[in-house]
């Protein structure tokens, strides 16, 4: 089987729950707003974001270190060295789940005193969903062992979750509480699902024979390294992705939160690929790099390149039926949004052929010049939108993220570029 065949496969599974889950996330987020109107869906939506939030700065990133790692120690048939690794890693993410408990419990408690109005009695639902955050090597291990049809069903699960709990609130005309409910059982199943059908998958080799020799994590070499660069880096990319939901519900209104949440929903038709991809692309880079680096660059651009067409094409679509998807799915008050909707559709054309050049960077070692990058555009983004918000107001969530993907596009080729000199330096030369 090709690269080509083996990555549109994966890609594939993945794309089919990550579809089905856009749709009903959309649909539930129609409902949601269409309920509750633009303030107090700002409400449900910044308490989801800001559980996200804490929930990223408590994950070690255990998934990406499981396929850098994983997938040469996998590939070894050292069945001692791959359980080690996963043993090691998943410590790593119980630490996490726990850490995540006590700060949104800390959250609440002091919202409560600060911002009563933001944090109804049903907010304290998070606490519940933290115990899920451990998803991470679970995750990873199923990429490694091709497990891609599983992670493309565990995508829809909390999607549907939410949509029917938020028709069968709306039908019951539930007050706000009830959303949050239904939004924080969903997000438990998004991220606590992952670990059955991961132990599934790896039980026969852990029961196969007691590991002859238990291997501590900080035997892999450059594994802490890694980890330590991804999860600074994923800690941005998750400032990126909720923080604009923050930033304009604290500084301008929960209901332009609101509008903002719906407007990024609907630009998530293509901005949501990227996770994927990059999930799907990150191991076949990692075997191409092992074995044939010649076809490594070649094979990067040629991802890139299709996926930029791919989001020009969404790109015209919405320039043309942004208002008229606003106001069916939101209704009028969020008619407002539309310019909003086609700036964060051009933001995400400009992700989505990043997707593939993150993963490529991060197979030649070059995790701490992507944390770097990361780092500037997230400045870059909150430097934007404080200098445009008093001129244009919500429309400067969208600016600003124009400006950083733009950045972040033209930065990845950059790295790109010197990783593989510094790299084609180093090689020696060829026997004669």
């Amino acid at each position: 089987m090709s690269r080509w065949q083996h990555l549109a496969i994966n890609f594939g599974w993945l794309l089919g729950g990550q579809s089905a889950a856009t749709v009903l996330g959309l649909l539930s987020t129609a409902i949601c707003a269409r309920t509750l109107g633009a303030d107090e869906f700002g409400v449900v939506v910044m308490l989801q974001a800001g559980a996200l939030l804490i929930r990223q700065f408590c994950n070690f990133k255990t998934a990406d270190a499981t396929v850098r790692f994983g997938v040469a120690e996998h590939a070894s048939g050292d069945r001692d060295r791959w359980l080690s690794l996963l043993r090691g890693l998943f410590r790593l993410d119980l630490i996490g789940m726990a850490a995540a408990v006590v700060v949104i419990t800390c959250t609440l408690l002091i919202g409560e005193m600060v911002r009563p109005e933001l944090f109804p009695d049903a907010s304290w639902i998070y606490v519940l969903a933290a115990t899920g955050f451990i998803e991470g090597t679970s995750k990873g291990a199923l990429r490694v062992l091709d497990r891609y049809q599983v992670l493309g069903a565990l995508e829809a699960m909390g999607s549907l979750v939410r949509l029917l709990g938020a028709a069968t609130a709306a039908w019951l005309d539930a007050p706000v509480d009830a959303f949050i409910v239904v939004y924080g059982v969903a997000l438990w199943l998004d991220h606590g699902l992952t670990l059955l059908p991961a132990w599934l998958s790896l039980r026969n080799t852990i029961r196969e024979k007691p590991l002859q020799k238990r291997i501590p994590l900080s035997e892999f070499s450059g594994v802490r390294a890694f980890l330590g660069s991804v999860y600074w880096q994923s800690n941005i990319d998750s400032l990126m992705r909720q923080g604009p939901t923050l930033l304009v519900g604290s500084m301008l209104s929960s209901g332009d939160a609101g509008i903002y949440r719906l407007a990024r929903d609907i630009a998530d038709a293509v901005r949501k690929p990227v996770m994927l991809i990059r999930q799907a692309i990150f191991p076949d880079l990692a075997r191409t790099w092992l074995n044939e680096p010649s076809q490594f660059l070649r094979f990067t651009l040629q991802v890139t390149s299709v996926l930029a067409g791919v989001g020009v094409l969404f790109m015209v679509v919405i320039w043309f039926l942004g208002d008229d998807l606003l106001n069916l799915l939101g209704g009028p008050e969020f008619v407002p949004g539309t310019m909003l909707v086609i700036l964060l559709m051009g933001a995400a054309v400009l992700e989505l052929p990043s997707a593939s050049l993150r993963p490529a960077v991060y197979t030649l070692s070059g995790e701490r010049m992507v944390l770097g990058l990361s780092l500037a555009i997230a400045v870059t983004y909150a430097l934007g939108f404080l200098w445009l918000d008093s001129g244009v107001g919500l429309y400067a969530a969208g600016w600003s993220s124009l400006m950083a993907y733009g950045m972040a596009f033209v930065g990845y080729l950059v790295l790109l570029s010197i990783l593989l000199k510094r790299l084609s330096r180093r090689a020696p030369p060829p026997v004669s």
